[in-house]
């Protein structure tokens, strides 16, 4: 990822995932080349009695070049109280595409 401006505050400590989709028909590292856009907000507080392992809810959504990602719900662990919008530049450094094994 390239140069950014965010605004927000953020203390955490969570896993999560994200899945992105494009528009083309055939797999191209060059869709995450352009704008970056990420906008999250979560929480997630651990607590010996009542939450011990610090499992919370968080949303988000990604946008890098033309892959984005769904608005993404997830259950979230760790410890983590944040909101925040990142605006900036994604530039693929490296690139290559090979073949997959694919099973039926």
């Amino acid at each position: 990822m390239g140069p950014g401006l965010g605004l927000g505050v953020q203390v955490s400590g969570t896993t999560g995932s994200v899945a992105f989709s494009d528009d083309r028909a055939v797999p191209n590292p060059g869709v995450f080349d352009g704008l970056a856009f990420i906008a999250q907000a979560s929480i997630a507080i651990p607590h010996r009695h009542y939450n011990p392992r610090g499992v919370g809810v968080g949303v988000s959504y990604m946008k890098f070049g033309e892959a984005s990602s769904s608005p993404n719900l997830e259950v979230v662990r760790g410890f983590d109280f944040s909101i925040g919008v990142l605006v900036g530049s994604s530039t693929v450094l490296e690139q290559g595409v090979s073949a997959c094994v694919c099973w039926p």
